[in-house]
């Protein structure tokens, strides 16, 4: 599964700041991106990074709601809309299984 993250014109410094400092991409492709109707990052779930793009997911989605974060759930087809909530609660639930699935019994 794959989400891709968007971010809405016009961003704040700050948000281009917190983006930068996710995504690791520079100023001026951040501003392209989100003036272009790109996405700031397009991440596979649960892959052997997973942790790690769990965290840069919640982070993006965390950030001020005036921004107009969304996201779109990618697959051979193309991009479709995924609520903030619902990939938030897909993160919720792998970690409650994967906890589950490695606590002894």
């Amino acid at each position: 599964m794959e989400i891709s993250v968007f971010v809405s014109p016009p961003a704040s410094t700050t948000v281009l700041a917190q983006v930068r400092a996710l995504t690791g991409l520079g100023y001026l492709d951040i501003r392209g991106r989100i003036t272009g109707t790109r996405p700031v990052l397009t991440a596979r779930l649960f892959g052997n990074d997973h942790e790690e793009v769990a965290a840069t997911l919640r982070r993006l989605l965390a950030l001020p709601a005036p921004t107009g974060v969304w996201c779109e759930e990618v697959d051979e087809d193309g991009g479709r809309p995924i609520e903030r909530e619902a990939v938030l609660s897909i993160l919720d639930e792998h970690e409650r299984l994967l906890r589950r699935y490695l606590e002894p019994e």
